[in-house]
């Protein structure tokens, strides 16, 4: 199997490290004059030497397929074409299957990802099957776009492919023998890529996706008064006027994954994933967020994991990865994740707490935990109350998955004594795969003051 290229050498690198690390902010009045937003669609266009070092945004993803072949006691799962192995058969496992097929009988599979946000895709690789069958990978079509494709019952999304722009198509009587890069000069901006033939039977090892999130899909998630992990997770420090331009930069920088934006001095701290860090804690002079959007598996009672007797049927169950409702053979455990929303009270108030998660789960405010963990999938925590004091509250739920390796969700309501709810699981929470220091918090929050 042809080996594909992960990595860029030193020299590309440096080049694009140049490219990006440069003045640009400041280099010249028209540069300063323009919208950053604008500013890094250019950088995306001229900083090619950079392509090695994109993110693969489909790794682990929610993923769809028109159809799931079975044979003897395997299912091959649309989740097997994101679960990051790259070659079947395994070279060092020939009875792990991470092959995803198409059903026989189905005349125009397809399998769709589901990026979690629009995002600007700047190469997609197709890695076929090694064993055999190569010639089955023709008449391939792929498309980005906005258009959600999930369902193909009843012909359903299948008739909505269309929908999305046709950005490849294979040259008739050719096949992908081992793997096609498929590179865009000018990125192709949409949340969902989807792969179709015109003929049975589709079967793929892997599909990668390399590009970056479009700003304005991940700049609205940010966390007033506080910060992000400690000075090692840092990158760089640059000059920004807003929030939004520092989450901006974050956005077009590929080791970024959170940043953090200094009121008083306009300074605009990018960081790296910190692994055993801090995660999200309270600094009143700053506000942070994160660049990866969380993945949305839909409300309790239309959900996987339905549940009619959830105390808020508008809340969404969320997860940091879209494969969290897939259950898939020899997936590692997902990691303990922290789940962050920063609500702002008029007053001090007293508000219940509902829970339901997959399978462990502890509750912090303003850094200070308020219950012992859920145990078990499915349980609630509906009499729980804690009190927000008046301003930003941090709210934070860590959740662990112990019950299955390879499923992972949590689904909360925070109510007033009323039964108005003050904040729900939705899009707008910020995610860490990180446990909460207790210690790095500042419980008292005093309010803001850039002369202090």
């Amino acid at each position: 199997m042809m080996k594909l290229k992960t990595g860029g050498s030193m020299e590309r690198r440096k080049a694009a490290s140049s490219c990006w690390e440069g003045d640009w902010y400041t280099s010249s009045a028209l540069m300063a004059r323009l919208p950053l937003m604008l500013v890094a669609a250019l950088m995306m266009a001229t900083c090619a030497t950079g392509d090695d070092d994109l993110p693969n945004l489909a790794l682990r993803q929610a993923v769809y397929a028109s159809s799931v072949y079975y044979q003897r006691g395997n299912t091959y799962d649309p989740g097997y074409a994101v679960d990051g192995v790259t070659e079947y058969p395994s070279p060092l496992d020939k009875y792990n299957v991470s092959l995803f097929s198409s059903k026989i009988s189905d005349s125009t599979p397809w399998i769709s990802v589901d990026l979690g946000a629009v995002a600007l895709v700047k190469r997609v690789v197709i890695i076929n099957r090694r064993d055999c069958c190569q010639d089955q990978l023709r008449n391939a079509e792929l498309r980005i776009g906005n258009v959600s494709i999930t369902n193909a019952a009843g012909g359903g999304d299948t008739r909505n492919i269309t929908g999305n722009p046709l950005v490849w198509q294979q040259d008739a009587g050719t096949y992908i023998n081992a793997s096609a890069t498929i590179p865009f000069d000018t990125p192709k901006v949409g949340r969902w890529v989807t792969l179709q033939i015109k003929q049975p039977t589709l079967h793929i090892t892997e599909i990668q996706v390399f590009g970056y999130y479009a700003a304005s899909a991940v700049c609205a998630n940010v966390l007033p008064g506080t910060t992000y992990g400690t000075e090692a997770s840092t990158i760089t420090i640059l000059k920004m006027q807003s929030s939004g331009d520092c989450c901006s930069a974050c956005s077009v920088n590929p080791d970024c994954r959170y940043w953090v934006f200094r009121r008083c001095k306009n300074t605009c701290t990018l960081k790296r994933d910190e692994g055993a860090g801090p995660g999200f804690f309270i600094d009143e002079k700053t506000v942070a967020g994160g660049v990866r959007p969380v993945a949305l598996f839909g409300t309790p009672r239309v959900a996987i994991w339905r549940y009619k007797s959830f105390v808020d049927p508008e809340a969404q169950w969320i997860w940091s990865r879209g494969s969290a409702a897939q259950f898939l053979d020899g997936v590692p455990e997902n990691p303990p994740t922290t789940f962050s929303y920063v609500y702002r009270a008029a007053s001090a108030v007293t508000a219940n707490i509902s829970v339901g998660t997959n399978s462990n789960a502890w509750i912090y405010i303003n850094g200070m935990q308020m219950n012992t963990s859920i145990d078990y999938f499915g349980i609630f925590i509906s009499s729980l109350s804690v009190t927000l004091q008046k301003g930003p509250n941090l709210i934070q739920i860590l959740v662990q998955n112990t019950f299955d390796g390879s499923s992972a969700g949590v689904v909360m309501s925070f109510r007033n004594s009323s039964g108005r709810v003050l904040a729900r699981s939705n899009a707008s929470w910020v995610w860490s795969e990180r446990a909460i220091i207790e210690d790095r918090v500042c419980v008292q929050p005093q309010q803001f003051n850039c002369l202090a």
